[in-house]
C-alpha cells in the first residue's frame, strides 16, 4: 500500500515545505503536493523552489483530493 504524507498547518507552512525536501532526499519518487491560499503567490513560488511537484490553491486541492490520494490506494 502507498503512503500519504499530509502537511496542513498553515502557520508553519514554510517549515513543513522545508521538511518535505528532507523527505524527498529519502524517497526521491515521492510526490509532494503543496496547497495554500490562492493569494499567497510568493509562498507558492517558495514551495516550488523547495521542490514541491505541484502547488495549488486550497480549493483545487479539496476538489481533487480523491485523485491526489488515489496512488496511495495501490
Amino acid at each position: 500500500m502507498g503512503r500519504v504524507v499530509a502537511l496542513m498547518d498553515d502557520i508553519f507552512f514554510q517549515m513543513k515545505v522545508a521538511e518535505s525536501v528532507k523527505l524527498r532526499a529519502a524517497a526521491k519518487d515521492m510526490r509532494v503536493v503543496a496547497f495554500l491560499s490562492h493569494v499567497q503567490k510568493e509562498l507558492a513560488q517558495q514551495a516550488k523552489d523547495a521542490g514541491c511537484d505541484e502547488v495549488m490553491p486550497r480549493s483545487s486541492f479539496t476538489q481533487n483530493l480523491a485523485e491526489i490520494l488515489s496512488p496511495a490506494k495501490a
